[in-house]
């Protein structure tokens, strides 16, 4: 290993390490394959023209006798003794070998060797930084796309797309790799938007934003929210996962779907600033919980209530104008009349957390939910109804029962016309009966002064 150059990570580097579909792909896109007697105009995955040369010799060496020697490092790595984390890059990469010998001898490193691996260490991310990027950020085959780059022989390609799965799997367990940003961006990217990208990059690259805006420092993520944010409206705006039917092939679909949203969410409460200060995340989101499929409605949900949470608190620091504040009534409004029952939960919800208790738009947003057919709606309306508990910082006046009139007048004009018999309620009786008892309690709180 000493002498092939260096670490046994850069050792097994020169080996190539591709599954057989991997391979496949990279044989159609114009990658020449490790096998005896052939050519290198280019090097795969994982490999410069370099290491290919260094792994070839004067010799040419075919299939057997390349597993015969990655066989022979693993078997060596095992009795040398050395550090975990100086065999965890190389057992990954066998692990994504078109080998079965090998594969299976990498994952027997992995459960035996590796099991104690430090994943939050800095100089492993680092390491596996490397194996992911190659030199610089690239697709495999890049030497075939006209990097100018690639024409230098000591040029890396990035890894292979099972190698990539493999790494950002540890990046998803690993605080150090929460915090190696703006490095992990160029990951993050690839995995979304690469060229050789696979549906289950995606879902782990998605993984991997939620991760690190869950266990992230702030120095680290703040500055890179506002790209992080554009590239997770990007997926969404992709259409994957879109309507949806919930059988098993539409799974990897879903669960990437999902996974943006709880990006969303992680999002929210790290950056309130950036996606509470226009009503933008807040349009898109409500209209979410209106259109996608049964599948994704708890995930709309949840990034709703992480944005009402960003709201609130950049309420509490005076980040909030009435022009934004109006624009979010507007949203509640339309929300609470969808015929949609997730939409009408989240507008009870934000309803009673995000706008004060005084505020009497809110109020009669709570009410139209209170008389909801729905039961979690309706209870979610009946607590926009009740006023806060003392203690909890939140406001305890009451709207007055005049404004309360004017909102309803303003929603509805036909309200302030004289009634007819036999002629039908302008609003379903459960609603009518909850906004009437509301003004009344009002009312009476004035008289009592």
């Amino acid at each position: 290993a000493a002498q092939a150059g260096g670490s046994a990570a850069a050792v097994a580097a020169r080996m190539p390490s591709e599954r057989t579909a991997a391979a496949a792909r990279a044989a159609a896109a114009g990658v020449p394959q490790f096998n005896a007697g052939a050519g290198f105009s280019a090097a795969p995955p994982g490999m410069s023209r370099e290491r290919v040369d260094a792994v070839r010799g004067k010799t040419p060496v075919d299939t057997d006798i390349a597993t015969r020697r990655k066989l022979a490092l693993q078997w060596f790595l095992a009795k040398a003794g050395m550090p975990p984390a100086e065999v965890y890059p190389v057992a990954l990469i066998g692990a994504e070998d078109s080998s079965g010998a090998v594969v299976t001898r990498a994952e027997e490193m992995l459960a035996k060797q590796c099991f104690s691996v430090d994943l939050d260490s800095h100089a492993l991310v680092t390491e596996l930084l490397r194996l992911h990027q190659g030199t610089g950020v690239g697709t495999p085959g890049a030497q075939q796309q006209g990097d100018p780059a690639a024409a230098d022989p000591a040029f890396v390609n990035a890894a292979s797309p099972g190698l990539k799965a493999r790494i950002i799997s540890t990046f998803v367990r690993s605080v150090a790799a929460a915090n190696s940003y703006p490095r992990m961006l160029a990951v993050v990217f690839d995995g979304l938007f690469g060229a050789d990208t696979t549906p289950r990059l995606k879902q782990l690259s998605m993984e991997l934003v939620a991760w690190s805006f869950k266990h992230g420092s702030d120095s680290q993520l703040v500055p890179v929210a506002p790209v992080v944010l554009q590239g997770l409206l990007k997926q969404l705006d992709s259409g994957v996962g879109v309507g949806v039917s919930g059988n098993a092939a539409d799974a990897p679909a879903v669960a990437l779907r999902q996974f943006t949203y709880s990006a969303l969410g992680q999002l929210c409460r790290r950056a309130p600033k950036l996606v509470a200060s226009d009503a933008a995340l807040a349009s898109r989101l409500f209209r979410a919980a209106g259109e996608e499929s049964a599948a994704l409605v708890s995930s709309v949900a949840d990034a709703l209530l992480s944005l009402s949470i960003a709201t609130k608190a950049l309420d509490a620091k005076g980040g909030v104008s009435p022009e934004l504040q109006r624009a979010l009534l507007a949203l509640i409004e339309g929300s609470a009349t969808s015929a949609v029952r997730a939409a009408r939960l989240a507008a009870a919800q934000w309803a009673s957390d995000v706008f004060p208790f005084s505020h009497a738009g809110a109020r009669r947003v709570a009410a139209l939910c209170a008389g909801d057919d729905a039961m979690d709606v309706r209870e979610e309306g009946l607590r926009g109804l009740t006023p806060p508990a003392k203690g909890d910082g939140s406001s305890t006046t009451w709207p007055s029962s005049g404004d309360m009139l004017r909102r309803a007048l303003a929603a509805n004009a036909a309200l302030d016309m004289e009634a007819k018999q036999g002629e039908a309620l302008l609003m379903p009786p459960k609603q009518y009966a909850a906004f009437v008892r509301f003004v009344r309690t009002c009312r009476e709180r004035e008289e009592a002064g």
